[in-house]
């Protein structure tokens, strides 16, 4: 049944506006940037919620703190975004207030002076590692960051499976990296992986991609591994993403079920060598605009 184009424009806007408000009120905190949203799609809102308050799980508090905020939106701060809004009354926001991060200001902490883009361009794809184990701390701290990489409508569509059991190791980079996949064979040498499982994202991130015919859940995944990888290069820590494996027997080596995609895995190890050849890189003209293609 193929819907018509009205119908689905105004399902995916109540997707959004329902989760508008779950996002910025399901906590009761008053957060600062958790949607737009005016009074005439609140009033559009009303209708299905009152009708449906259980399917929905959405409570009457919810709707009137949104419309409080809507009101102080409109009248107030019609030309700015309620984020900037809050900022003018309460001062800066909280870096998080995202459940399971503890909240609170949070303060990066650079090492050896180095800025980010120092340590985006000392990154390398690293194929030769040495002997050295890496802590199950460090491999926690690369997962971490990765971890809070943003996706499309925090869907966090992704699963990661560490491995640095060497034994388990061993037989993967047998395994999974032999026959037309030797060209990875280096793997060997690499101290632990991280598998990148993809999984079921959100409803609206998935009907967006319908609409853009964009893959967002690969997108959000890869932003998620480059986190992984700078925070790995920032503990001294090798890595080299790999897409180039035998998927089926590593399903059947970690018991991952076949309904589930394998998109990466990473390598990690010390690099064996300190000092890595320049990358040639397109000319910057090639790659960049501003105002126009």
């Amino acid at each position: 049944m193929i819907l018509p184009m009205g119908i689905l424009f105004q399902a995916i806007r109540y997707v959004n506006l329902l989760r508008a408000l779950k996002r910025g009120l399901a906590d009761m905190v008053s957060r600062a940037s958790f949607s737009e949203i005016s009074l005439t799609d609140l009033a559009l809102l009303t209708v299905p919620v009152s009708a449906q308050p259980r399917r929905l799980k959405i409570i009457k508090k919810e709707i009137i703190m949104a419309c409080g905020f809507s009101i102080f939106y409109i009248i107030i701060k019609n030309s700015q975004n309620l984020q900037l809004s809050f900022r003018d009354i309460h001062g800066p926001a909280p870096v998080s207030r995202v459940r399971n991060t503890g909240g609170g200001q949070r303060n990066i902490k650079k090492e050896h002076n180095m800025t980010f883009l120092q340590l985006v361009k000392s990154r390398r794809s690293v194929r030769s590692y040495d002997a050295r184990l890496i802590k199950r701390e460090d491999l926690e701290i690369c997962v971490e960051a990765a971890r809070h990489a943003p996706s499309a409508c925090n869907s966090q569509p992704w699963k990661f499976i560490v491995i640095d059991d060497i034994a388990k190791k061993e037989v993967i980079a047998k395994n999974a990296f032999s026959g037309i996949y030797d060209m990875n064979a280096f793997v060997r040498e690499a101290a632990a992986f991280i598998l990148v499982v993809s999984e079921r994202t959100k409803l609206s991130a998935w009907m967006g991609g319908k609409l853009r015919n964009t893959n967002f859940r690969r997108i959000d995944i890869g932003i998620a591994c480059e986190h992984l990888v700078l925070q790995a290069q920032e503990l001294g820590i090798g890595t080299c993403i790999l897409g180039w494996f035998n998927e089926k027997k590593l399903k059947k080596i970690l018991f991952i079920p076949a309904s589930k995609k394998i998109e990466l895995v990473i390598a990690l190890g010390y690099p064996e060598q300190s000092e890595f050849p320049e990358r040639h890189l397109k000319d910057k003209d090639e790659v960049v605009s501003f105002n126009t293609y």
